[in-house]
């Protein structure tokens, strides 16, 4: 009896890093950088071990190992996009420009239109631009390393933010007069979500399933994949900056007190630094973030690396419906790991009474 309950003990212990709740978001930076200029916008590699940061001066590449990175002057870009491997950055400003991993110039797509918004497909297989003609313009790479246009749009107003999902399989596109636009991968308008606010930022989940859109007078909403307000929530008095991990388990919102990280279910992750946040940045896998204040960007761990990822099948078995009227969101995974703590308690109590 002994053993069997024994071995019972070790199988339940097991069982518990896979389903363990989350850590506390890091309090402590992994790495900090300052830069020459206003940070205006910042992109993380898959895992954060590698930022691109836009300021009103330089784009620059740095290695959070703090081994060299690359710097160029900014070119009055506004806007960046990375590749999840970092090998493509992609900037907006005067013209629409990509770099490869060394700071090189990779291409070059000059319309006479200044690029307000931009973005790159996680993979780098596709990169989009907005322009202040009321148009927008989508490319896919071709066999001689650089980019041909496939589609171009028009818009109701000037593109002033963009994300692009895997393959370049959904666009998100914000315009000046508070439009989410949602577009196919050929171009098909899907919808329009009216936000009455002239400043907008967005960021997609990697398979387009969720966008998150920054609005005025802080306010962020998260829409599913048809254009369904799932919720909407105020974190502050002014323009949020907003991003989401691939998968979709993190949100992190800059704002007035630095930044806020909320699960897909609009759990509360915790809060990092504090302070005005005026760009903000999750890796694709939602273990670290970078946050972005006047001429300085630290790197922070968000805690949730041990988070259970939610499968396709836990959320079909798990969801929770939402009271907005869209699609489930995926019930919390984290919480299975509370359920094996009384089985846990009572073996233990058994092994206990039998020595």
């Amino acid at each position: 009896m002994r053993v069997t309950l024994s071995i019972l003990f070790l199988l339940l212990l097991s069982a518990l890093p896979t389903l363990a709740a989350a850590a506390a978001p890091g309090e402590i930076p992994l790495c900090e950088v300052t830069v020459p200029g206003e940070i205006k916008e910042i992109a993380l590699n898959t895992d954060g071990t590698g930022m691109a940061v836009l300021s009103d001066q330089t784009l620059s590449w740095h290695n959070s190992d703090e081994t060299p990175g690359w710097e160029v002057p900014a070119n009055n870009a506004e806007t960046i996009g990375v590749s999840e491997d970092g090998s493509l950055l992609v900037s907006g400003g005067a013209d629409l420009r990509t770099y490869d991993r060394d700071g090189g110039r990779a291409f070059r797509f000059d319309t006479g239109y200044f690029a307000l918004g931009t973005a790159v497909s996680p993979e780098g297989s596709c990169i989009a631009a907005g322009f202040d003609n009321k148009s927008l313009t989508v490319f896919r790479a071709d066999t001689q390393d650089g980019f041909e246009p496939v589609w171009t749009a028009g818009t109701t107003e000037d593109v002033i933010s963009m994300a692009l999902a895997d393959n370049g399989s959904h666009l998100a596109a914000c315009t000046r007069d508070g439009m989410v636009n949602s577009y196919t991968g050929d171009g098909r308008l899907l919808w329009r979500y009216d936000t009455g606010s002239e400043r907008l930022t967005c960021a997609v989940t990697g398979d387009g399933s969720y966008v998150v859109v920054g609005a005025d007078h802080g306010v962020v909403l998260l829409l599913n994949r048809n254009g369904i307000l799932i919720r909407e929530e105020v974190v502050g008095e002014r323009l949020p900056a907003v991003s989401i991990s691939a998968d979709g388990s993190v949100v992190a919102i800059g704002g007035d007190d630095g930044v806020v990280l909320r699960s897909l279910q609009g759990d509360d992750l915790g809060t990092i630094g504090n302070g005005s946040v005026q760009a903000v940045a999750l890796s694709a896998d939602g273990s670290r973030v970078a946050a972005g204040q006047g001429e300085h960007l630290a790197l922070f761990s968000t805690g949730t690396d041990e988070i259970m990822p939610v499968t396709a099948a836990a959320a079909s078995t798990t969801a929770g419906t939402d009271t907005t009227g869209g699609e489930p969101v995926p019930a919390r995974t984290q919480q299975a790991g509370l359920s094996v703590l009384p089985a846990l308690a009572a073996v233990a109590l058994l092994l206990g009474g039998r020595r």
